[in-house]
């Protein structure tokens, strides 16, 4: 199994980098975390058909995070025939927020998720859910008090990644990383910016408690992606793939 980087860029596309996107594919299939606008694109670039996808996980409903899922249906619906629908899984209310991006993209309902293009599936904290080739459990993070965020632990193929999806430092973090072979890790801002993302200075004084096998720190802003860099921790990037 791998994980290959569709984008890992924060909000504003720093560096040139794309929206937040994840590609995870075994021989079971291949799951997305999260879908950024510019997820297509990137799957092209690759050489990934998206019709080859068959679920998406999304962490919370920014923008950045899951403004692509409307351009995956209009693929779905228009483009390889035969693919079957996409799963389309995400915090409570994931079919109406979907819903109303498309229609705000597209008035005349082409990026409409019919059925039989795309189905969804509510993510519960704490439910441990199967969702296509994976095993689920998703997590409260904190981020944007209106909006229900969360982080995700896949267990595939025998393999387990932690996505922290958005959030502040947390104490439960280090816990939820615990065991797994990859944590994908947010670290948008360096020292004395804003709030609702890790720091890298709290990151550097809680590095010890992180008891996972492999650390990959993406949704970088330039100064914190910078510091990183200078403090040899490894960073994502677009087109990086880790093989797990």
């Amino acid at each position: 199994m791998r994980l290959r980087v569709l984008g890992s860029a924060d909000a504003f596309a720093s560096g040139g980098r794309g929206h937040a996107a994840y590609l995870l594919e075994g021989a079971s299939g291949r799951v997305l975390l999260d879908c950024g606008p510019t997820t297509l694109p990137a799957l092209r670039r690759l050489g990934v058909a998206p019709a080859t996808i068959g679920a998406v996980l999304l962490s919370h409903f920014h923008g950045d995070h899951f403004g692509g899922v409307p351009f995956l249906v209009l693929d779905r619906r228009f483009g390889e025939a035969g693919a079957g629908p996409l799963l389309v899984a995400g915090p409570p209310g994931v079919q109406q927020r979907v819903a109303e991006l498309a229609r705000a993209l597209y008035r005349g309902g082409a990026a409409d998720a019919r059925p039989e293009v795309a189905t969804f599936l509510e993510l519960e904290p704490e439910a441990r859910i199967r969702v296509g080739p994976a095993i689920v459990i998703p997590f409260r993070v904190p981020h944007d008090p209106g909006e229900v965020c969360l982080g995700l632990r896949i267990e595939m193929e025998g393999k387990v990644v932690v996505y922290s999806g958005d959030t502040e430092w947390f104490e439960e973090l280090p816990s939820r990383a615990r065991g797994a072979d990859l944590l994908l890790l947010e670290c948008t801002h360096a020292e004395g910016a804003g709030g609702h993302h890790v720091r890298l200075p709290e990151l550097l004084e809680h590095r010890a408690r992180l008891d996972c096998g492999r650390l990959l720190l993406t949704h970088l802003g330039p100064a914190a992606r910078d510091a990183a860099i200078s403090a040899g921790l490894p960073v994502a990037d677009d087109g990086l793939q880790v093989d797990l």
